[in-house]
C-alpha cells in the first residue's frame, strides 16, 4: 500500500500536473470570489475543459479549484463587512 501511495505521489508531482493544479487554484480563486458560487458551480464551470484531458491532470486540476474556493469566499465577504 505505500508503494503505491508513493507512485501516485510522485505520478502526481510532475511539472504538467502540477501546472494543472496551479491552473485549477486561480480559477477557484476566480469562482470564490463571485458572490453565489461554490465548488459545485466551479466543478460544473470546469467540466467542458477538464472532458478530453488527461485523468491525473483533470483530478489534479479539479483539487486545486475545490481546495481553494472556501478561501477565495473570505475575500468577498471581508470586502463587503459580512461575517
Amino acid at each position: 500500500m505505500l508503494e503505491t501511495m508513493q507512485s501516485a505521489f510522485v505520478g502526481l508531482m510532475s511539472l504538467q500536473h502540477l501546472t494543472y493544479m496551479l491552473l485549477g487554484i486561480v480559477v477557484g480563486l476566480g469562482v470564490g470570489i463571485l458572490p453565489g458560487l461554490g465548488g459545485i458551480a466551479g466543478m460544473s464551470l470546469l467540466m467542458p475543459f477538464i472532458y478530453g484531458m488527461d485523468p491525473v491532470s483533470a483530478i489534479a486540476m479539479l483539487v486545486g479549484m475545490v481546495a481553494v474556493i472556501p478561501t477565495g469566499d473570505t475575500f468577498t465577504s471581508v470586502l463587503m463587512g459580512i461575517p
